[in-house]
This record gives structure tokens, C-alpha cells and sequence, in this order.
């Protein structure tokens, strides 16, 4: 069993907002409709991988022009890269706690108490005894996609009765997984998504291309 700790604090950036608008709250598992249509949609990619640039504006695409789509071998390649959305897709079931512990080396020991738990009770009830403050927050089923792409990979490491943890300066928080399903997306299901989600980022990386201010001047 492996527990994972991310303790950047560019990683706490990326999970903190996603915990505080509740996205655990009443998230059901993507692709179920799509995957009986034998498709998947895109917009699950674009949450997942989201990109750092501004969506295209008519005027601006008229005077790059439209991208190349990708190619086989690259909707392929981008299949193969991220297993964790496709072919190691899990849906989870997750309970969120915020804890609220000032000193950084007390906070490492009451992971690590909280390390040898492996069911939500024990866990509950050892964050009781700790004595400091805490808060249960959402719980809800998400499916690997609709979670930051910066959890996905050690999130996928955490088995059933076990936590990831995300440190702050005041503490941390705990998504702890109360059970966990593989349900993987095929090659073929993806396909779609996939080539469109790489039309959408070729586009906006050709807008974004350092000349543009100046030839629009």
C-alpha cells in the first residue's frame, strides 16, 4: 500500500480551490452515457489538462488560420502518456477533511498516525483524540478526469482506506478514499476527445505566439 504526500506548495494552489467550491459534492463518474455511445467527450480533457492560454477570438484564428489536426501517431502517443485517464481510469468515492494544525512538526505526526488507519472510523477517530480542530467537508464520486491532472497520478496510488494529503502553512487536508473502481476508457472511445482536445491546444498555442501583439499594433 503506498501513501502519498505532496508537500509543494504549487501543488496546494492547484488542489485548494477545487476542495473550497465543493467539486466533490454532487460530481457523478463521467463517460457513462458516452461510453454507451462508444465515445468519450472532450470537455473531460480540457477539465483535466487545462491550458494556460486564452480561448481564440474570431479575428485572431482568421489570420493563423486553421491548425493541422493531429495525426494517428499523436492521439496515440497522448493515449499512452496518460494511462491514468484511460486505461487506469478509476472512478472514486471521496471524503474530504480539512485539519487545522499550526506547527509543521506535529502536523507530520499525526499523518503518520493517521498512515496506519486504513478505514474511515479509525481515521475519524484518531483525528478526534489528536485533539485539533478539524472539518469533514464533501464527499462525493469523481471520476479521474474531472479531478486536477496534478492529483490524478498519486491519487491513483492510494487503495481504499487510505488518504492523500495536501500540506498548507496552517495545516492540511485529507481526501480520503472511501472506495475506489476501475473503469477504464478505451483507445477507440477516446479517439474523439482526444484528437479535438490537441485541435483546441494547437489552436490557442498559435495565437498565443509572441508576434501576435505586434502584428496586431
Amino acid at each position: 500500500m503506498v501513501q502519498m504526500m505532496c508537500e509543494r506548495r504549487d501543488l496546494w494552489r492547484v488542489v485548494a480551490p477545487v476542495l473550497l467550491t465543493g467539486l466533490l459534492g454532487a460530481a457523478q463518474p463521467a463517460f457513462a452515457t458516452d461510453r454507451q455511445a462508444g465515445r468519450v467527450p472532450e470537455a473531460v480533457l480540457e477539465a483535466a489538462l487545462p491550458s494556460s492560454h486564452d480561448e481564440p477570438d474570431a479575428s485572431r484564428e482568421s489570420v493563423h488560420g486553421a491548425p493541422d489536426g493531429p495525426s494517428d501517431v499523436d492521439i496515440e502517443s497522448f493515449f499512452f502518456e496518460h494511462p491514468e485517464l484511460f486505461e487506469r481510469r478509476r472512478v472514486y468515492v471521496l471524503r474530504e477533511y480539512m485539519v487545522a494544525v499550526a506547527d509543521a512538526s506535529k502536523s507530520k505526526e499525526l499523518r503518520a498516525k493517521l498512515y496506519r488507519v486504513k478505514d474511515v472510523k479509525a481515521f475519524e477517530k484518531t483525528l478526534a483524540q489528536s485533539g485539533y480542530k478539524y472539518q469533514v467537508g464533501r464527499q462525493g464520486t469523481m471520476a479521474s478526469e474531472a479531478l486536477p491532472l496534478a492529483i490524478v497520478v498519486p491519487l491513483s496510488k492510494v487503495n481504499p482506506g487510505e488518504a492523500l494529503y495536501v500540506t498548507a502553512r496552517d495545516g492540511f487536508k485529507a481526501l480520503f478514499v472511501l472506495a475506489a473502481q476501475y473503469s477504464p476508457v478505451s483507445l477507440d472511445q477516446a479517439r474523439p476527445a482526444i484528437a479535438q482536445f490537441l485541435t483546441n491546444t494547437r489552436r490557442r498555442d498559435a495565437n498565443a505566439r509572441p508576434g501576435d501583439k505586434a502584428a496586431g499594433s
